[in-house]
């Protein structure tokens, strides 16, 4: 899982909050993994990022969570 520490929620204040992700395509190695952040408490959501995930799908799935932290942290 990232490193990366979220911030609060900036609607509610939440800290309880998940990283969910996926997998977009037929083969572990093929088409993007995607992400986003969501607020458990009154469902916020950031920013969807993606990674194409190519050959290495441990790699793809990290850094489409990375992104996606960077989207919630990174809001105005």
């Amino acid at each position: 899982m990232s490193e990366c520490e979220l911030k609060p929620c900036p609607f509610c204040g939440s800290t309880s909050l998940k990283i969910e992700s996926k997998h977009n395509g037929q083969w572990s190695d093929t088409g993007t993994h995607s992400a986003t952040v969501r607020c458990n408490k009154c469902h916020a959501r950031g920013g969807t990022a993606s990674s194409k995930a190519d050959k290495n799908v441990y790699t793809a799935s990290e850094e489409a969570k990375n992104k996606a932290i960077e989207l919630w942290n990174g809001r105005a």
